[in-house]
This record gives C-alpha cells, sequence and structure tokens, in this order.
C-alpha cells in the first residue's frame, strides 16, 4: 500500500493555492505543502484544521491519512457545513432557534400560497402571475419555490434587495408573487425557526461584527469552535462555493490563517467559468495567490493538467493525448445491462484491486440505484453508497402512512398536539419495526434494514416538526385558523404527505466495498478504478426545463451556469483514477432511444481512448444473467432438441442437467405461446383427455357464486387459479388492522345491521321516526347490538383491549367526540324516510348458505337460483320494497364504485344479477304470490368513515321515488355516455349473457389470461407470482 502521505499529496497534485493570512498571523504559504506532509509524517496535526465539501470525503481522508494504524486523535477534519453550524452553536447559546428542515420548508410554502390567495397580496401586485388564481399549485411549483428562496438567500438577495432590483428594471417584474411568497416566508420563520440559509446569514453577521469590535485573535474562542493550538484552516476538495461560503471564509480568515487549494487553469474559461468567479471574489477580499504545488505523480498529474488545459475548448489541429490505455468506452443496449456491465468490471478487477479502490458513479444516480441494489448483490460485491434516497420509497414508511391513514378518523378535530400523541400511539415503534422482518418471507439484509429504520425515524421526525410548525408561527397570517384550536385529521395528514415528498435521507453504508456515490462528490475522493456509466444525451448535460422564475442577468441562475458545473464535474471524473477509467452508456431507455453524452464527444476531441472489448475474456454471469443467456440462445434453436450450447459458461457448475431441461421446456413453452402454437395448455386452453373432460362435465351441473363469475370476467387464468387449482391465497399484509381485518369487519357490521333491522320489519318504525330525538333514541339501541357483537368478537379471538380496539370499535360505535358508523348510517335511512320505499328484507340468501344463522328465513332459499341455463347462489345484504318495485343495496366496507362501463364490459355483475335473482324470489314468495316486481335500482351503503349512499345502477324514472342522487350521473339509465342503453332491464340482460358466457368457457376448459387493462386487474390480484401476464405485448393481446 502507498504511504499515508504519498496518496494524500493526491490532493495537492496539479491546484492552485489562494491562502490569506490572519491580521496577527504574518504566515508564509510558501512551502505550505511540504509542512502539511511533514505534519502528516510525523503524526502532528493538531496545529491545523482540515475542511472538505462532504462527510465521505472527510472518511475518505481520515482512511488515508490514518492508513491501517489506529485513527489519530489528533486529526482534526469536518465539514464546512458543520464548521458553520459549531459557530452558529456558540453564537445563539441558550436562545437557539430551531432549525427548519426542507421538509418543513415545503409545507410552510404550500400553506403561504393559499395564505397569500386570500389575503390578496399576490394579485395585486403583479398583473402578470406565474400561477393563474384559483389554482392550487402542484408539487413541482412548490418546490421550484422552496429551492429559488434558498438560492436567493444563499446569494444575498433579500426581499427588500429584490424588491429594489425591480424598481431599478434590473429584474422582470414578474416575479411580484415569488418575492410576495419570499417576504412572507421570512416572516413565518420569526423567532421560531431558522433555516440553513440562515444559519449561514447569521454566522457571517456574526463575523461582521466582531471584525467591526476588532476582535484579537486570541479572543476567538469566544465564537470560533477549534481548539486554541489550531492556527491555520486548509479546505481541500472543493470546486466552487457560494456567496454565503465565500463571505464567511473571508470573515474567518481575518482570524485565522486560511488556505485553499482548488483546480483552476484561467486560459480555459469553458470549463472554469464557475471557478474564476471563486477565485476573483478570494483575491478581492485579500487573498493570494502561491506558486503551483509541485508534482507527486507525473502521470496522473500531466494528464489532469493536459485535460483542465483542453478540455471543452474548441478544437485545434493539436496531435491528441494518447490515453488509450487508461480510458476505455462501451455503449450498452439498456441500464440494467450497463449495470451488469458494471458489476462484472468490478469482479474483474477485484482480483489486483481492493474493493475499497473502485469507485462508480451514474449521471442521473437516483435512477440506477435501484439496480445497482439489484444487480451487485447477485455478483457478489459488496459496495458502499452516498447518495440520498426519497423517504417515500421505503417501504416501512409507506406502511406507517398506510397505518396512519386507515386508523386515523379524517373528519375528527384535534389539537396538534393530540394529532401528535395520537399519531405516535398508532406507529408505536416498539410494535410497528419488528414488522420490518417478520412480515417478509425474504432475506433482508443488514444494509436495507438499517436504511429502512432510519428513514422510519425521520419518518416520525417529520410527523413531529409538521406538528410543531402548525403549533407555532404558520397561521400567523391565515386569521380564518386562529379561532380553531381544533382542525380535521385531513389537515394534519395533507400537510404530512406535502412535507413527506420533499423528504429525503443519505445512504450511508460502513465497511468496505466498492463506492457509489454522486457525481457532485467527484475531486474530493478517487481510487485506482474508476466506472462512469449513465453517460447519454440529455441526462448528461441535464437538459433542464424552462425555469419557472426568471430573474433577470443579473441575479440569474441560469442553464449556462449548470453546464459549467456539470463540465466540471466531468473533469473530476476524469482525473479520479490513478490506473483506469470506464465510460458507459445505454443506447436506448424504452421507448426512447438515447445518443451518447456530447461530453463524450469534447473529450475525444483532445485525447484517443479505446473501445471497451470483453469478448476475448471469458464471461462472467450470475445463476440468473446466466439462465437469461441460455434461455435467449435456446429460443433460437429447438430447445426440445436437448443442446445445451452454453453449458461450458455455468457458473461453477450449480446447475444441473435436470434444470436444463426445465429450461429448455419453458422456452419451449414461451416460444409455442408467441410463435408455434403447439402447446394450447399453456395458452389457457386445457385439451379434452378423458380425464378432463370428465371432470368438466361435472362443471354443467355445478352452481356459482356472482363473486366467481365476475372473478372470472376479470381474468380467466385468475379464476382457474383460485377455484380449479385451488391455490391457497396467502392474506398476510403488515397494514391490515390486527384486531379487525376489513373480512372479519364487514361480517360483523353485517350481523350487527341484520339483528337491528330485524327487530323492527314488520312495524313501520321508519315512519315513527319525527324527530332527531327520535333518530337518537334509535341509534342508542343500534350501539348496543353492536357493543354485544363487538363483546363477544373480542372474547373469541381473546384480544385484550388496547388503544388500537378502542379506536376500532369507536370507529364503529362512536364516542362523546366522534360519530360513528352505525350512527351516521342511521342517518341515511331517517333522511331517505320520505321515499316510496322501505328496508324489508335483509342478508336474503340462496344456496346452500342461507341456512347459516343471521339469514333471512322468509325470502331466501337454501337451493340454488336457477337463471337461464346456470345456477347461482349469493346474498344480498338489503331489498328496500315500494308497491310494486324494489331496490337492491349493497353494503360496502371500500371506497370504490363499479360503473356502468364495468357493467357492460362484464367486469362487474353483482348489482343487475341480484336485480333479477330479487325479481324471482319475491314472485314466488308464499303470501304475495305471482305478484309482477320489478327491480329499478341497485344502490351502495358506503360503511366507511362516515358513510354514504352511492348509485350502482338506477331506472330514471324512478328517480327521487325509490332512490335520490346527489347530482346527475352516468349510473343513471338511460343517459347520454351509453346512448344505445335504453332502460336497467336491458343493463340486465347484458350481464346474465356475459355470466352465460363464462358458465360456458369455464366448462369447456378455456381460462386464457385477461384481455382487460393489466394496471386495474392485475394490482391486486393473489397469482402474480405464478402468472405470466407481463410477458403480455402492451399493444395487445398475443394469446392465440
Amino acid at each position: 500500500m502507498k504511504s499515508s502521505s504519498l496518496l494524500f499529496r493526491r490532493f495537492f497534485v496539479g491546484k492552485k493555492l489562494l491562502a490569506r493570512s490572519s491580521n496577527l498571523g504574518g504566515r508564509s504559504f510558501d512551502d505550505l505543502t511540504r509542512e502539511l506532509e511533514a505534519s502528516i509524517n510525523s503524526r502532528n496535526m493538531e496545529s491545523f484544521l482540515i475542511i472538505m465539501p462532504d462527510c465521505e470525503s472527510v472518511r475518505f481522508l481520515k482512511r488515508i491519512i490514518s492508513g491501517q494504524q489506529q485513527a489519530i486523535s489528533s486529526l482534526q477534519i469536518q465539514t464546512l457545513e458543520n464548521l458553520i453550524g459549531q459557530m452558529w452553536d456558540v453564537r445563539s447559546g441558550q436562545h437557539q432557534k430551531k432549525k427548519i428542515s426542507i421538509s418543513s420548508q415545503t409545507l410552510l410554502v404550500h400553506r403561504l400560497f393559499a395564505i397569500i390567495e386570500r389575503i390578496g397580496s399576490s394579485n395585486t401586485q403583479s398583473q402578470q402571475s406565474y400561477r393563474e388564481p384559483n389554482i392550487k399549485p402542484s408539487l413541482a411549483v412548490i418546490n421550484q419555490t422552496v429551492e429559488k428562496i434558498n438560492w436567493l438567500k444563499s446569494n444575498g438577495w433579500t426581499p427588500k434587495a429584490l424588491k429594489q432590483a425591480i424598481n431599478q428594471e434590473k429584474i422582470p417584474r414578474d416575479l411580484a408573487d415569488l418575492i410576495t411568497v419570499y417576504q412572507f416566508y421570512q416572516r413565518e420563520l420569526g423567532e421560531h425557526w431558522i433555516d440553513e440559509a440562515g444559519i449561514h446569514a447569521s454566522v457571517l453577521k456574526m463575523l461582521q461584527e466582531r471584525s467591526e469590535d476588532k476582535v484579537a485573535a486570541g479572543n476567538r474562542s469566544s465564537f470560533l469552535p477549534v481548539e486554541e493550538a489550531v492556527d491555520l484552516v486548509v479546505f481541500l476538495g472543493f470546486h466552487n462555493f457560494s456567496l454565503a461560503d465565500l463571505q464567511i471564509i473571508c470573515g474567518l480568515a481575518k482570524y485565522i490563517d486560511t488556505a485553499i487549494y482548488f483546480d483552476f487553469c484561467p486560459e480555459n474559461e469553458e470549463l472554469f467559468a464557475g471557478v474564476k468567479k471563486n477565485y476573483d471574489y478570494l483575491i478581492k477580499n485579500d487573498f493570494q495567490l502561491f506558486q503551483l504545488v509541485e508534482k507527486a505523480d507525473t502521470q496522473v498529474a500531466h494528464m489532469q493538467s493536459y485535460l483542465s488545459r483542453y478540455l471543452f475548448q474548441p478544437q485545434k489541429d493539436k496531435q491528441k493525448f494518447n490515453l488509450r490505455h487508461r480510458i476505455h468506452l462501451r455503449a450498452v443496449p439498456n441500464k440494467v445491462e450497463e449495470v451488469e456491465l458494471v458489476a462484472q468490471l468490478i469482479k474483474k478487477h477485484s482480483k489486483t484491486v481492493d474493493l475499497g479502490r473502485i469507485g462508480v458513479s451514474f449521471c442521473q444516480l437516483d435512477d440506477y440505484l435501484p439496480l445497482i441494489e439489484e444487480i451487485f448483490p447477485s455478483y457478489g460485491i459488496t459496495f458502499r453508497t452516498c447518495a440520498t434516497k426519497p423517504i417515500l420509497k421505503f417501504k416501512l414508511v409507506q406502511q406507517a402512512l398506510s397505518k396512519l391513514k386507515d386508523s386515523l378518523d379524517h373528519s375528527d378535530l384535534l389539537t396538534p398536539s393530540q394529532f401528535l400523541k395520537t399519531a405516535l400511539q398508532i406507529i408505536d415503534t416498539k410494535k410497528f419495526l419488528p414488522m420490518l422482518v417478520s412480515c417478509n418471507t425474504q432475506k433482508i439484509s443488514e444494509r436495507t434494514i438499517y436504511h429502512e429504520i432510519s428513514a422510519f425515524r425521520q419518518f416520525l421526525n417529520i410527523i413531529k416538526e409538521i406538528t410543531l410548525v402548525n403549533m407555532t408561527q404558520i397561521d400567523k397570517f391565515d386569521q380564518s385558523f386562529l379561532a380553531q384550536a381544533h382542525r380535521p385529521n385531513e389537515f394534519y395528514l395533507n400537510c404530512l404527505d406535502i412535507a413527506l415528498q420533499a423528504g429525503k435521507i443519505e445512504l450511508k453504508t460502513q465497511g468496505n466495498g466498492a463506492l457509489v456515490f454522486p457525481l457532485a462528490c467527484a475531486g474530493s475522493i478517487w481510487f485506482d478504478i474508476m466506472i462512469l456509466g449513465g453517460l447519454a444525451e440529455n441526462d448528461f448535460p441535464v437538459s433542464l426545463s424552462p425555469n419557472l422564475f426568471d430573474l433577470g442577468q443579473e441575479v440569474r441562475d441560469n442553464q449556462i451556469d449548470h453546464l459549467y458545473e456539470e463540465r466540471l464535474m466531468f473533469f473530476n471524473a476524469l482525473s479520479l483514477p490513478s490506473q483506469r477509467l470506464y465510460l458507459t452508456y445505454p443506447t436506448n431507455d424504452h421507448p426512447a432511444e438515447l445518443g451518447r453524452s456530447s461530453f463524450i464527444d469534447h473529450l475525444e476531441n483532445i485525447v484517443d481512448i479505446s473501445d471497451l472489448e470483453m469478448e476475448n475474456d471469458k464471461p462472467i454471469f450470475t445463476i440468473e444473467s446466466f439462465l437469461r443467456h441460455y434461455g435467449m440462445n435456446q429460443y433460437h434453436h429447438d430447445p426440445k432438441n436437448g443442446n445445451h450450447s452454453q453449458t461450458s459458461f455455468l457458473p461453477s457448475n450449480q446447475i444441473d442437467e435436470q434444470q436444463l431441461k426445465l429450461i429448455n421446456h419453458t422456452v419451449w413453452v414461451e416460444k409455442s405461446r408467441l410463435e408455434t402454437g403447439t402447446a394450447l395448455e399453456y395458452q389457457g386452453q386445457i385439451s379434452m383427455d378423458k380425464v378432463t373432460e370428465r371432470h368438466f362435465r361435472k362443471l354443467k351441473s355445478r352452481s356459482y357464486s356472482v363473486s366467481q363469475l365476475e372473478q372470472y370476467g376479470r381474468c380467466p387464468f385468475q379464476y382457474f387459479a383460485h377455484h380449479v387449482l385451488n391455490l391457497a391465497i396467502n392474506q398476510g399484509d403488515i397494514t391490515e388492522n390486527r384486531y379487525l381485518p376489513s373480512l372479519q369487519k364487514g361480517n360483523l357490521l353485517h350481523k350487527i345491521l341484520f339483528d337491528f333491522y330485524s327487530e323492527r320489519k314488520d312495524s313501520d318504525w321508519l315512519d315513527e321516526l319525527r324527530s332527531e330525538d327520535d333518530l337518537r333514541v334509535a341509534q342508542l339501541d343500534l350501539s348496543k347490538i353492536a357493543q354485544k357483537h363487538l363483546d363477544l368478537y373480542s372474547k373469541e379471538q381473546q384480544i385484550k383491549p388496547d388503544l388500537f380496539w378502542e379506536i376500532e370499535t369507536e370507529e364503529i360505535v362512536g364516542s362523546a367526540h366522534r360519530t360513528g358508523l352505525l350512527e351516521q348510517f342511521l342517518k341515511l335511512d331517517f333522511e331517505q324516510k320520505n321515499l316510496a320505499v322501505k328496508p324489508r328484507y335483509f342478508e336474503v340468501a340462496f344456496g346452500s348458505i342461507a341456512t347459516q344463522k343471521g339469514r333471512d328465513l322468509e325470502l331466501g332459499q337454501s337451493e340454488p337460483l336457477q337463471l337461464g341455463p346456470i345456477k347461482v347462489t349469493g346474498k344480498i345484504d338489503r331489498i328496500e320494497i315500494g308497491d310494486g318495485f324494489f331496490v337492491i343495496a349493497d353494503y360496502k366496507t371500500g371506497y370504490y364504485i363499479p360503473t356502468i362501463s364495468e357493467i357492460l364490459a362484464g367486469l362487474s355483475l353483482q348489482l343487475p344479477i341480484y336485480i333479477r335473482v330479487a325479481e324471482q324470489l319475491l314472485a314466488s314468495q308464499i303470501k304475495k304470490p305471482n305478484k309482477r316486481w320489478k327491480g329499478v335500482a341497485g344502490v351502495y351503503y358506503l360503511l366507511r368513515n362516515q358513510g354514504q349512499i352511492k348509485l350502482g345502477c338506477g331506472d330514471k324514472n324512478y328517480l327521487d321515488q325509490a332512490y335520490s342522487v346527489g347530482r346527475r350521473t352516468a349510473q343513471i339509465i338511460p343517459n347520454s355516455r351509453q346512448p344505445h342503453l335504453e332502460s336497467l332491464d336491458q343493463l340486465v340482460d347484458i350481464a346474465l349473457q356475459h355470466a352465460y358466457r363464462y358458465a360456458e368457457k369455464i366448462e369447456h376448459g378455456y381460462f386464457p389470461l385477461t384481455s382487460h387493462d393489466k394496471g386495474k386487474i392485475c394490482r391486486f390480484c393473489n397469482f402474480k407470482q405464478i402468472c405470466r401476464v407481463g410477458t403480455i405485448s402492451e399493444t395487445g393481446n398475443t394469446e392465440k
């Protein structure tokens, strides 16, 4: 291993040095590099502080300096962000404001838009607005606003300065909205909160005040959090500073000697235009340029010097620098194969190079990170990351958020502190975190568990922070809220959704392994082997969308500035490796074809690089990638001939002959599906041998439930897996309530409502409800029945009452602070008592389930009902009777209501078929034989939250007589959306024809995959793992 001083020297190779001595120091910087190296070698480093750009570069430098030895206690290295934060802590003391996160910033700005619109500020200051009035701003607009406010603050632009610039016509006048939001944002922060830019401004103000008071260097400990022995601050690995950072550095240099090493070639403004701004500012503030640092590694230094001089310069008649032995380029078909190529390169070099000396970066790393996390482990590659990931991408956060939303009544009114307490009780860390492991059948890596837990903790912090924001400043200008201490849970959940959209966590990982890092970190770390991928057009350099805020020429953060930053990142990446650099890009990102980055063209203008060829090497396969390549090869041959053409490349003989035969069979089946059609049984068509023919003959005499027929209509294969193969369904889901899962909750509500209405079916009790007091008495009776069933259920299930059980029971029966869904259900009946139909029959079953307890004994029957050529079984939740007509009602615990279009497509059959069933049952009842009954509507009672009645289908002639709707809807027949549909009877007949056809296909053994929209049909399917629907062309079903 190279000595630590030699590796450390690479921080100075080819760099410029700008330095400034403090007023009292008088240090000479001519031999600074040698002094630093001497201190490193002698392990005497207590006299200087090293500042690095980020935490990963800090860890990198510590490993270099410490080498294989134990960490050096006197080593002082930190980030600039940490140093500024410590200085702010010293300044603010006990009166410290709370730092606001980017999530709360996003929430705050989102709320400000609504506040500003209400007080009319935004429309009075500008005739042209970037946001149309009365239109809710999108999250993209909010994010751009937050980003722009942070940029303005970091570059010294206050709302007052922006207004002055408008008056001087230096920036466009249509920025009034932005300035208003910015101004209100500053006022909202007030004395409670401070953002990152505010911390920088506070530290800068402190340094300026100290300077004016002429504080001596000897008294610097009162505001500078470094050891007294430290007399030098050295900045390494930086490329650009914000204006606020530059101001702080210059202020700091008045009290302590300061040195900055950086890449800069003044002759190449196409590359270093951004750096030149920093350089000019520092020179203007008394920093001096010192001699070029000596070259330690002549080969690396020579290449770096050449690139810094000529990269991105207009091409001149100059001989190219030969780097064919160092830089290699490869185009790959797609991103998956690109990541696999990177993995193969790492495996190849890991035999001779320590994994920790291999670096990997991708342009648009966020797009590649999921592929890296999947593919690298399959190649046995250990890797570390220093990237960020949105908090909503983590499964544990998704489950926790879902749990929170499902457990809260969205209309309940709570104070912020009550919401926080309730939310933290629902998401109990001690009970929730074990679900991460216990509810997953696949092995979870320690890395994943660490990141999931980190994201979950961040999720809890965001909940606490949005609560604090709502308790303090956020309503200062929102007078409509001042009188309301309580707000609905929906308000807090909306706040949480907005804040979470901006939440990210750093994917910190420890130990040795290849480092995967964002390109912005290039330059502060380096490697023996560097791989840079994703070099596709529009991804690098990024094709920016139009800026929402055009700040004018003087303060514009425009696209050319961003281009300079990306050019500098590319230069830094080229300078990283000491041995080899690999450049890759995908040529396709379905459905778009991609070209290579223009940066590659710029590079090839000045250097010779080689195309990467790996054909001469022995292929490196994971088992998964080998099977894919083997299967593709066999597909183009005869998969039944047993010729294993690629067995010489088997990974360590881990695949035996039987597995290869199975692969051949699988390829043969797939080829039949797509081309030959020789294996119909794998296309959903079961051929009739004697056994299967006898089996399917039995189906002709069987009965079907409506849900079975609907399932076949959605996906015949799903029906086949469920009802022919009888495959078990795993219903486990950690988002499902552990006490009252949806199925049990629905059954319990059916029992409660059956008991209540059965006691009253022979009376006109609904007409007797003449007042709210009468209604309240009935609601109390219903609550007593419900409590009896809940007590019995908790005893049978051995439930020990706790907070979760209280939440569930309160949702059903209500409390002093909350209306239960059963109370609301009865209120819906009360509000409909003027209709010409009254609830009369409940839980009307036909088929074997009719004999179960809790079924209607008057109208139901124990035998299946014959409808044309088929027999059907089922249960009608409720029938409301009028004079010769009736309405079918179905109880639903979910939200979704099937449309008429879905009935016409054969996806939803329940209400139309139940209307025909009820007509037959009512016509055959003993008390009123042979009377003609007409079904005129089917409705849904939503047993969820505040409850609603939704129309499923209804005869227009009976609107406001048998049913009512709040607004006109396409569920009423006839309607303008289905002009061919003339009556409800016609809709019922269409649904029955679908049912007859489904039964006939079942009897003939026809079970193809769904022909409907996969996004709707397959989303919640329990048989995804055994289904091949993903191989069907999006443009049409490939089934014959």
